[in-house]
């Protein structure tokens, strides 16, 4: 599942930041079960436009392969005592050098811990 996040690291397009020679990354999460979630950061850009034809780029996760994955992280999944109906991202935790990210969505909160570089 593609989770609304593309071209992390890029600015939009038409921004005075356009892209110089950034990394292309996308996120996307494999749901092996109700309590395996894997957070995945995959180095496929993300189609702008639809085209069954280009093997470069993903529309959504149709044709994801890992061969371009950068870091598969384990998550942390949660029942919530409150539904979320809409898909949620927060950062938990937070201190000067890291915290977790956490997904929300119904029931379910998935987190992964993380440490910030220098």
């Amino acid at each position: 599942m593609r989770i609304g996040c593309h071209d992390v690291g890029r600015p939009a397009a038409g921004t005075v930041d356009e892209p110089r020679g950034l990394d292309v990354h996308a996120l996307f999460i494999d749901l092996n079960g109700p309590t395996m979630w894997t957070l995945i950061v995959s180095g496929w850009p993300a189609q702008l436009k639809y085209d069954p034809n280009d093997k470069t780029a993903l529309w959504g996760s149709y044709g994801y392969t890992r061969d371009k994955d950068v870091a598969r992280i384990s998550m942390r999944v949660e029942t919530l005592p409150f539904a979320v109906e809409q898909l949620t991202w927060s950062f938990l935790d937070m201190a000067n050098d890291g915290g977790r990210i956490a997904l929300m969505w119904g029931k379910s909160m998935a987190s992964a811990s993380f440490k910030a570089g220098q």
